[in-house]
């Protein structure tokens, strides 16, 4: 049986959004039996319930970048190694080239665990009986200020919790996803969330990996991009580009589906009102 090893450089969005290179070289590339090597416990869970992957190996020091201490890699017939983003294409698809696969579709499939389905779709069909939309909020929410600064999402629940129900996604901002390794029940984190993003109206937050997972469930995001134009930007500080909603975010990888980035020289001031305002449109459609 020919067992291939996925070593998947990257923070959560990175090890989502590339499962479809689990799936290819199941498929196309005759190999058998899959393992798949991150750098975090957090991750475990979600990724141990993709079909196309056997075995889920966590990595013996926490971090972006899987150690191998502790894995014989003769034992695998082939090994992909992902690499870090150069900023020319999507993400999905730059990380699954960067191993040597090719691909042309970016769009990438979160697997949902059914009893965590069920339980979050239960508990949003209790706030619904109000008739209001509910609208999940991303609790990791970054801005371009301040050197990435966490920004305080209470004016933005101030401004909206009158006319939707609003539900928290993700875990404090203030935990680093090297410290939410040690957890209790750190596994299930990101699967729950999954699951809950699944059932929610709309998703709201900064471009990254809380709002890439909603999106790769199927759910609209409506999300700012000041964040992104930082990093990615013409000027950025990680890579450079001239559109960058066009190689991060939900837009950039399901282009065909209702996403909406914002308008990125807005500042987290005005996030209330923006949101508020393109909310109201996109429920009065």
């Amino acid at each position: 049986m020919s067992k291939g090893l996925i070593i998947c450089h990257g923070f959560l969005g990175d090890n989502l959004l590339t499962q479809r290179l689990a799936e290819v070289i199941r498929n196309d590339h005759g190999i058998e039996e899959v393992h798949w090597l991150c750098g975090f416990q957090t991750l475990y869970t979600i990724l141990d319930n993709n079909p196309y992957i056997d075995k889920v190996l966590i990595s013996s020091v926490s971090g972006p970048e899987p150690s191998l201490s502790g894995i014989d890699v003769k034992e695998y017939d082939k090994v992909y190694h992902t690499k870090p983003h150069q900023g020319k294409e999507p993400l999905s698809l730059a990380n699954v080239k960067s191993a040597g696969v090719e691909l042309d579709d970016p769009t990438y499939p979160i697997y949902t665990i059914k009893r965590f389905d069920e339980e979050h779709k239960m508990e949003i069909e209790k706030l619904k009986r109000n008739g209001k939309p509910v609208v999940g909020v991303c609790l990791t929410w970054k801005s371009s200020l301040n050197n990435y600064a966490k920004i305080d999402i209470s004016p933005i629940v101030d401004k909206l919790k009158e006319e939707y129900n609003l539900i928290p996604l993700g875990i404090d901002p203030n935990i680093t996803q090297q410290q939410s390794h040690a957890m209790k029940n750190s596994e299930e984190v990101y699967a729950r969330t999954a699951s809950r993003m699944k059932y929610c109206d709309i998703v709201i937050g900064s471009e990254g990996g809380l709002t890439n997972v909603a999106a790769g469930v199927g759910t609209p995001v409506l999300y700012t991009t000041d964040f992104t134009f930082r990093l990615a930007g013409p000027m950025g500080t990680h890579w450079n580009h001239p559109d960058p909603v066009r190689i991060l975010g939900p837009k950039a990888h399901f282009p065909k589906e209702k996403h909406y980035p914002l308008p990125y020289n807005i500042t987290p001031e005005s996030y209330p009102d923006e949101i508020y305002k393109k909310l109201k449109e996109i429920f009065n459609d």
